[in-house]
């Protein structure tokens, strides 16, 4: 139901957090962890070709540093509330994200900004869902068991990142201020809609699923900003309390 984000944070935003944080409790990085200097003339490539090694061991999980398997993944709500239509997915369970490519990497110094993005061949969706109100000036109303299917998913994000001081020391505040991206083709599925009339509730798929792209334009906005949110929590909790000498090396 979007063409940006609708996960969790991609494998190599965590793989640059979970960096900073294991430096901060001064232990060893997992060997597959590799830095990169900020002197690097090389600096994107640098990124880019550690964050493709590093993406495979991440999407496993590791106990070592307390990350979770990434496929699948589970989502506790996201929310769509905008434009006379309300729909929730609860309970949503992810497949798919084990065949992420990292495309390219830019860190811009100056800026203090990171940029990614990533390509995901498909990801497929599973949820429970409440919806009600308007899209495609189609009446929809429900609740029920829902599937989603994205094809050819690219996904960018921008994190921008400043120190501030606290105690005589610098720490880092990170904040991501984007994250979009295109997808190749979506099909959805959402059962029991209109209290289980069959007629209606097939219908409804098949008219939603026919105009796909301008149902992407219509909901994406509002799927971009309720991933931000959850994007922006994963940074919060991650750099609590990390030095920014330690996150951003001389």
């Amino acid at each position: 139901m979007c063409r940006r984000v609708c996960y969790a944070l991609p494998p190599l935003l965590l793989l640059l957090l979970l960096c900073a944080a294991h430096q901060a409790r001064g232990r060893d990085l997992p060997q597959y962890l590799k830095a990169c200097s900020e002197k690097d003339s090389n600096l994107n490539e640098c990124a880019l070709k550690n964050g493709r090694a590093a993406i495979p061991y991440l999407v496993k999980g590791d106990p070592s540093i307390r990350l979770l398997p990434m496929d699948p993944q589970q989502i506790t709500e996201m929310v769509v509330d905008d434009k006379g239509l309300k729909f929730i997915m609860r309970d949503i369970v992810i497949l798919g994200q084990a065949n992420v490519q990292l495309q390219d990497v830019r860190v811009l110094l100056k800026e203090r900004r990171l940029e990614m993005d990533l390509f995901f061949p498909m990801l497929d969706m599973s949820f429970k869902y409440n919806v009600s109100g308007k899209v495609l000036v189609l009446p929809l109303d429900g609740s029920g068991t829902g599937t989603m299917k994205l094809e050819n998913l690219t996904v960018s994000y921008i994190i921008n990142y400043e120190p501030f001081n606290k105690g005589g020391t610098d720490y880092m505040k990170a904040t991501v201020v984007d994250s979009r991206g295109e997808v190749g083709h979506l099909t959805i599925n959402l059962q029991n809609l209109f209290n289980g009339d069959k007629f209606l509730g097939e219908n409804t798929n098949k008219v939603l699923n026919e105009n796909w792209k301008a149902l992407v334009e219509e909901v994406g906005p509002a799927m971009y900003e309720s991933d931000r949110a959850i994007a922006q929590n994963l940074v919060d909790t991650l750099f609590d309390g990390v030095p920014y000498r330690k996150v951003v090396l001389e």
